[in-house]
């Protein structure tokens, strides 16, 4: 079931939340990249397991088109700051996606979907699971490897 999650299919809502240093993002400031959105929050537990693993990926491929955008229930930047600080990890991070994450219905957190570069969530994860790391990696390559075909033509 990992990557099945309800979402599948659908594209990305439109947001508009800050960043930790007080930029604003949207679902549109990355272009034709392949997205991966966390949403998490600094009182999750299996969310503070889970970001160092997409730090990882993103590391591995973000010099391929892949963007890592971690969105915080967090209003307050100072603990955000503070795991990412911890952590190391290097990502887009919004705060306050609260009500944004609720337009998903997910009951549990932290969930994280696959986007490609037209918008459309090709793969939804909830809760984590160490054993769905691989399938959410290779749905990652086989974003990218489509936006690369993409780009050819």
């Amino acid at each position: 079931s990992c990557g099945n999650a309800p979402g599948v299919g659908q594209k990305l809502k439109s947001f508009k939340l800050q960043s930790v240093d007080g930029k604003t993002m949207t679902n549109r400031s990355w272009g034709s990249r392949v997205l991966l959105v966390n949403f998490w929050g600094t009182w999750c537990k299996p969310c503070l397991e889970e970001l160092p693993q997409f730090a990882r990926l993103y590391r591995r491929y973000r010099k391929h088109g892949l963007v890592l955008v971690a969105i915080a229930t967090d209003e307050d930047p100072e603990p955000v700051k503070e795991i990412l600080a911890k952590s190391k990890i290097s990502a887009k991070v919004a705060l306050g996606g609260e009500t944004y994450a609720g337009k998903y219905g997910s009951p549990k957190f932290p969930f994280t979907f696959v986007v490609d570069p037209s918008g459309t969530i090709t793969a939804a994860y909830r809760g984590y699971e160490a054993k769905c790391m691989g399938k959410l990696e290779a749905d990652i390559r086989e974003q990218l490897e489509k936006r690369l075909e993409s780009k050819k033509k």
